[in-house]
């Protein structure tokens, strides 16, 4: 959680500013609703699980929409 709301920081001074959080641990839900709450949903996003090959594309090709 303290990296979501460290990025909340960053996105002031970065609007264009992306994180991609991946993995579906007992913090998601809460996670998730803070993100909506704090109205980040274009700069972070929550992809849940993702299989070990998803994770491997995630850090070869980077992130895109």
């Amino acid at each position: 959680m303290l990296i979501v709301k460290a990025f909340e920081i960053v996105c002031k001074c970065h609007p264009d500013a992306k994180l991609v959080l991946l993995g579906k641990g007992p913090d998601f839900d809460y996670i998730q609703d803070y993100v909506s709450t704090k109205k980040l949903e274009s700069n972070i996003y929550l992809k849940g699980y993702v299989s070990e090959e998803e994770i491997s594309l995630y850090f070869s090709n980077g992130f895109r929409e």
